[in-house]
């Protein structure tokens, strides 16, 4: 278990769960709806495959992108920013080495 995003105070920080196996899951999926007798907000929610998360990622910069008035393209899964790859369904985020290193 672990929670998800940097301490700020007065927000709510998820907390993701790993289970031994897809019957926990269930099992604990099945279980929630007892949730509900909390004063506090929890919820419970199956994760989304990697492919998944990372198309949603790739909208929500290509939105983010759009708004700041860059150049955006989608092509097969890949994003590019004014014509520089930046992230793709594949591999994630693309890291950008420094081209210019001395000696």
């Amino acid at each position: 278990m672990f929670r998800v995003g940097r301490y700020i105070s007065g927000k709510i920080r998820p907390v993701i769960v790993k289970l031994h196996s897809a019957w926990h899951r269930r099992l604990l999926i099945r279980g929630s709806f007892k949730l509900k007798s909390y004063n506090e907000h929890v919820f419970v929610a199956p994760d989304e495959a990697l492919e998944v998360r990372r198309k949603h990622q790739l909208n929500r910069m290509k939105s983010h992108a759009e708004r700041d008035g860059k150049n955006v393209v989608v092509n097969d899964g890949v994003l590019y920013v004014g014509s520089v790859c930046v992230f793709t369904v594949r591999d994630g985020l693309v890291r950008h080495q420094d081209l210019h290193q001395d000696g």
